[in-house]
């Protein structure tokens, strides 16, 4: 049996969310010119890993993420957003 439409949405929606945070976590770290080693060492994950979330290429734990962001100077936040539906 396949995906139902939304399945499928909430699918493609946590994949483009998953890049989303990549992007936002890299540019931080960019900018506080912290190495992807340095800042997996402070967090207890390994360098390729972080790397992947990077990418969007992993999904993390919340616990992950509020790591890495502490890391970096920044608190993450999650907010559910009311819409139409898919």
């Amino acid at each position: 049996m396949g995906e139902t439409k939304i399945q499928l949405h909430a699918r493609l929606a946590s994949v483009e969310t998953q890049r989303a945070i990549g992007r936002s976590l890299r540019g931080l770290r960019t900018d506080a010119g912290l190495s992807i080693a340095a800042v997996a060492r402070e967090v207890g994950i390994d360098r390729s890993f972080l790397s992947r979330i990077e990418r969007g290429n992993r999904a993390a734990s919340v616990a992950v993420l509020t790591g890495i962001a502490t890391v970096l100077g920044a608190e993450l936040s999650v907010k559910a957003y009311p819409n139409t539906g898919p």
